[in-house]
């Protein structure tokens, strides 16, 4: 059930599995034109369109945060609970501060395929899983070199 300072009919569309899986395929897509922006003697024209695909998919996420952001209604603030909605909000509003700076936008770009894991719940549980491992990895790698240094000595 929805809260009720949430704008309804914006909440379903915005957090629809087609617009959800229409943004995820924007992300992809733009994953593959900023890695061919990498290679190596791509011709001026391509590269121009992949840029300029960038541009389009860097105002299509804009929009869609805005969207998300509209949704909450008369509790905007709401918004920020959510780790996806800050990371996104994070990564898109950091894009428009480094546009002169092309790797660093790349970077940020690239980091926007991490929110297809937001869609993939089994990609949730893994990644989960591992950050739940790496304290105890963590010790076991200092017990390692605790004997290791013993030994050595």
């Amino acid at each position: 059930m929805l809260e009720e300072y949430r704008i309804k009919w914006l909440t379903r569309i915005v957090y629809s599995q087609p617009f959800e899986l229409f943004i995820a395929g924007i992300i992809l897509l733009n994953a593959i034109a900023l890695a061919l922006l990498t290679l190596p003697g791509i011709d001026g024209a391509t590269r121009e369109s992949l840029i300029q695909f960038d541009e389009i998919a860097l105002w299509i996420f804009i929009g869609e945060l805005i969207a998300r952001m509209i949704s909450y209604g008369t509790k905007p603030w709401m918004f920020f609970k959510t780790g996806w909605n800050i990371f996104d909000f994070i990564i898109i509003g950091l894009s428009p501060l480094f546009a002169s700076q092309t790797l660093i936008l790349r970077l940020l770009g690239i980091f926007r395929l991490i929110r297809i894991f937001r869609f993939l719940p089994e990609v949730r549980i893994l990644t989960r899983s591992i950050t739940r491992s790496l304290p105890p990895l963590m010790s076991m790698s200092v017990l390692i070199f605790l004997a290791l240094f013993i030994y050595g000595m």
